[in-house]
């Protein structure tokens, strides 16, 4: 049995048990009957299902327990990180994907599609394994095609492109590829520095994947009009947005981040639609790049 429909059978366990208590009978039912409609085979006995019990436990963070005095199986406790969260969202998809062969006329992809997601396994593989990669890296702005060895750290995804972060010993700092401008690589079998194991970069102060050398997250107070405002509330700019003030004609929000050039032109594609309040020093920014702008065009 493929990882991939391994996976897919925990996905459905734990939609089952999230609606209600079952016995071993009834969740192997809901399988048999999942089998037909994705063209899995999902038959389970119950040794793979307290396998697939401890698994869950492990990847999901979901405690599947027996209540003995009603002999049903039930969700005691769950925690899910947002990381685990888009795993099953992107299976969900996968899933829905393998209904039907033919679903062009119902769903559209964007034409820009992401490179480089063949490494993700290798990657994720290095990391978790402590193990250093080489590969070939090219440079947009300059077009040169330099050769890197690096500790591999964590994987982050951006706006429909990945990135790896990674610390690399020539120069000892933490930096950002884009692992679409990989080639060739290689998972070596030298391990990492235990001492560069620390050195993990946190992004938690951070809009994107563009960083400064210093972390210094500042107080900044935005305001958006009450209908877009629903958008920025039911998707956060950032995780330490807070809403300060709402009314009938305005939202206001504060976050707490660093002002990088990735913050910058994500509040610059709001155009009229967002203000920022503070700190000045943003503000000015913002108009520096507008004016910027204005004088591209009042030159064509």
């Amino acid at each position: 049995m493929s990882k991939r429909e391994s996976i897919s059978r925990y996905d459905l366990i734990i939609k089952f048990l999230r609606k209600k208590q079952a016995a071993f009978e009834a969740i192997s039912e809901f399988l048999q009957e999942e089998s037909f409609r994705l063209g899995y085979r999902f038959e389970l006995s119950k040794r793979t299902f307290q396998r697939d019990i401890q698994d869950i436990s492990s990847i999901y963070g979901i405690q599947i327990k027996f209540n003995r005095s009603a002999k049903v199986y039930q969700i005691e406790s769950e925690y899910i990180s947002d990381e685990k969260k888009r795993s099953m969202e992107a299976f969900d998809v996968f899933n829905a994907l393998k209904i039907s062969e033919n679903l062009s006329q119902y769903i559209e992809f964007d034409s820009r599609k992401p490179k480089g997601t063949e490494y993700l396994f290798d990657l994720l593989y290095a990391i978790r394994n402590s193990r250093q990669i080489s590969f070939l890296y090219t440079k947009f702005d300059l077009g040169d095609v330099s050769f890197r060895t690096v500790d591999p750290i964590k994987i982050k995804e951006f706006k429909g492109r990945w990135y790896l972060i990674a610390f690399e010993s020539e120069n000892r700092q933490i930096k950002t590829f884009g692992i679409d401008r990989m080639s060739n690589l290689i998972v070596l079998d030298s391990k990492q520095s235990k001492s560069n194991l620390n050195q993990t970069l946190s992004f938690q102060n951070y809009f994107g994947i563009i960083t400064s050398k210093i972390d210094d997250p500042q107080e900044v107070i935005l305001s958006f009009d009450s209908f877009h405002g629903q958008f920025v509330k039911a998707m956060s700019l950032h995780a330490s947005q807070e809403i300060v003030a709402e009314t009938d004609k305005a939202l206001q929000v504060k976050l707490n981040i660093n002002i990088t050039y990735d913050f910058v032109m994500e509040l610059l594609s709001y155009g009229y639609l967002v203000k920022v309040l503070s700190p000045e020093s943003l503000k000015t920014t913002l108009i520096n790049e507008l004016k910027k702008t204005l004088k591209t065009y009042s030159n064509s």
